[in-house]
């Protein structure tokens, strides 16, 4: 990683912390405080994913017609949908998740540890999850979940790993998770998004999602609300 790259994961991580841990201190007692952090993080580390995703459409061509990543890039992440066999990789994201915005992460720690290999193994009886690996190691995960109508899944459970973010993994990610919808005869994707969290919005919008006017109460604090976001795969 280039000393620019380095400098710039530790701006957004330190962004990140700061107004996680703030969040946390004042979410029950001043939800517009801390929606307004949560904002302000949001909208930097959405500022470097749009950025990092105009580069990585961009690859300069080698002699021979090989692609190559500008300088300084760390490149695309591999992106790979997970088998059964593979339920370890979830229960460590799982496990990894539970550590950062409990505002957007329905499972604690606590589940995760509980929860069995059979019980892994049972999820992919009912989703997809789509990982990005890096050097070997997940650093980013989407899940399609089937619902009453199998052509209609709901995508759930997006995460990105703060010391990559601003990459455009998440990019990566909706293309790859639409990719797969599409080959299988899915007519659209569905979502639920933190009303306050710009940079997911933003990933979904320049991604094909856009607000249906559904609204609900947010599953941790009553006081936000999660609004609906589909995309019709056309």
């Amino acid at each position: 990683m280039s000393g620019w790259s380095r400098a710039k994961a530790q701006l957004l991580q330190g962004v990140q912390n700061m107004a996680d841990s703030l969040a946390h201190l004042h979410r029950k007692t001043n939800s517009d405080f801390s929606g307004r952090l949560r904002r302000a993080a949001d909208e930097v580390s959405g500022t470097a994913d749009e950025a990092a995703a105009k580069v990585a459409a961009r690859p300069s061509q080698l002699s021979g017609g090989v692609a190559a990543w500008p300088a300084g890039s760390t490149g695309p992440a591999e992106i790979r949908r997970l088998v059964p066999d593979e339920w370890r990789i979830n229960r460590d994201i799982a496990l990894t998740m539970a550590d950062h915005d409990p505002l957007d992460f329905r499972s604690g720690r606590s589940d995760a540890e509980k929860k069995t290999e059979q019980e892994f193994r049972a999820d992919f009886d009912r989703l997809e999850s789509f990982v990005a690996f890096r050097d070997g190691r997940p650093v980013g995960r989407t899940r399609l979940v089937s619902g009453d109508d199998p052509r209609t899944p709901e995508m759930k459970a997006v995460w990105v790993s703060p010391d990559v973010r601003g990459a455009g993994i998440g990019d990566q990610l909706m293309a790859a998770t639409l990719t797969w919808a599409r080959d299988h005869d899915c007519s659209a994707v569905v979502l639920w998004v933190r009303e306050n969290n710009e940079h997911a919005k933003n990933l979904y919008s320049r991604n094909g999602f856009h607000p249906t006017g559904a609204a609900r109460p947010h599953f941790s604090d009553p006081g936000l609300r999660s609004i609906e976001m589909r995309n019709d795969l056309v």
